[in-house]
């Protein structure tokens, strides 16, 4: 699918070009001025695109790494709960027991 819109896109691009080509008489120094214009303009976003989409990954992969440790954070504690212990209780549970003893 991608490759046929690709190809599709591609050609429109070509015959856009003939059409214009054609009823462009190319001895003009002002056409060729806003060819060399449009090439120079469309030259100079590509790079500015690619940095842009390159730290927009970054941005994404990091955010990604970031769920993905916090979701496997996560998954530990959910299994490994700490036992809890209430040493009140023990206390007092030793200490009836002792108070049984003396009487």
């Amino acid at each position: 699918m991608r490759t046929i819109l690709t190809i599709v896109l591609v050609s429109l691009a070509v015959m856009l070009a003939v059409i214009a080509g054609s009823r462009i008489e190319l001895g003009s120094v002002d056409v060729l001025a806003i060819v060399v214009g449009c090439i120079a303009g469309i030259a100079a976003g590509i790079p500015v695109s690619v940095l842009l989409l390159l730290a927009m990954h970054k941005r994404e992969v990091k955010r990604m790494r970031q769920a993905e440790l916090e979701r496997e954070r996560s998954r530990y504690q959910a299994r490994n709960w700490p036992r809890i212990v209430s040493i009140s209780e023990l206390v007092e549970s030793g200490r009836e027991e002792r108070d049984d003893n003396l009487s």
